[in-house]
């Protein structure tokens, strides 16, 4: 089961990552998002299999939760000198993020993956948002975008008029539903 859960968390945070990057960060280039997978991956993989390998060594051994009510203090108030007795300091030798869980590898890896796109596409140049399409960004990220300050869209180096506004010009992408306009004024008699 850790085994398993460590392959999902190796992978599924960092394709959430991925997808989060382009949903919410239209400024984010396709070399941001490459080098962050790429580091998020080797830093997620490097911390699982060096935890596997403490644990085969012996360097590092998980214990278990007692399951005894011998010496709760819940129970009597003669087990506070030995409260301290029954954790033992295992694996204090070994790398810190060897003693991470399992369980935070998605996390790590899709922090790593927003954070290091991030700084990446910034030293390569950010993407020009006026160029992503709308429908594939986030709504949050849409009005995010749209209520920027003037000086800071001047600082990512933006147009402070992102899309056209005659419709006209934009051109046809995909499947478009091309609909007649029957108002009033258009009909003739």
């Amino acid at each position: 089961m850790q085994v398993a859960l460590s392959f999902n968390g190796m992978v599924g945070g960092i394709t959430l990552g991925l997808f989060s990057l382009g949903m919410f960060f239209p400024f984010a280039n396709s070399k941001g998002a490459l080098v962050g997978s790429i580091t998020a991956i080797a830093m997620v993989s490097w911390m699982a299999l060096g935890q596997q390998v403490a644990v085969a060594n012996g360097d590092y051994k998980l214990l278990k939760k007692p399951t005894s009510t011998e010496d709760c203090l819940c129970m009597n108030d003669t087990g506070i000198e030995n409260i301290n007795n029954n954790v033992a300091d295992e694996g204090n030798d070994i790398l810190f993020l060897y003693r991470i869980s399992y369980l935070w590898y998605s996390a790590v890896g899709f922090f790593l993956t927003i954070i290091i796109g991030l700084i990446v596409s910034f030293q390569t140049g950010p993407q020009n948002p006026a160029d992503v399409d709308d429908e594939l960004l986030s709504p949050p990220a849409k009005s995010t975008y749209e209520n920027l300050p003037v000086f800071l869209k001047e600082w990512l180096k933006i147009p402070l008029k992102t899309k056209p506004q005659n419709c006209n010009n934009i051109p046809l992408k995909g499947m478009v539903n091309v609909t007649v306009d029957l108002s009033d004024e258009n009909v003739k008699k």
